[in-house]
């Protein structure tokens, strides 16, 4: 059993990187969270509704339902900058470990201060380059 669990683990801490996405359209890589725009990254983790936070890509994140520490769930895996547009790749711990993407874009508030939110509708798993596609295209998750 505990080496089974240590092949699991291993597998899933090992695997292989994603490649890049090859948009249609002029983009820019981010491959460190640290390098968001200021607002990214709470926009980001307030979608969650938790206090854990989001890991660094490559760092150290609860990729199972068996936690063992305060870790955070999720882990950056890159971003990508399309025109106005951020759009966020991350993995997601939990019974399954998925991946997911969600878009960012600047919005005016209420005061008329912009900031990054979450676009409705841009939470999309599966193939991420595929879907990141997709929502520039058009395409919605509502």
């Amino acid at each position: 059993m505990i080496a089974s669990l240590t092949l699991l683990l291993g597998s899933i801490a090992m695997r292989d990187p994603l490649p890049p996405c090859d948009f249609d359209q002029p983009a820019l890589l981010v491959e460190r969270m640290a390098d968001l725009p200021p607002g990214a990254v709470a926009a980001f983790d307030a979608m969650f509704g938790d206090d854990r936070g989001t890991a660094e890509a490559g760092a150290y994140f609860e990729s199972t339902d068996y936690i063992q520490t305060p870790a955070p769930r999720r882990r950056f895996i890159r971003a990508y900058r399309i025109g106005e547009t951020w759009i966020i790749w991350y993995e997601r711990g939990g019974i399954v470990l998925s991946e997911g993407m969600v878009a960012l874009y600047p919005r005016s508030g209420d005061d008329g201060v912009v900031a990054l939110q979450v676009m409705p509708g841009s939470l999309f798993g599966g193939d991420l380059c595929a879907s990141s596609k997709a929502y520039l295209a058009g395409a919605r998750s509502y």
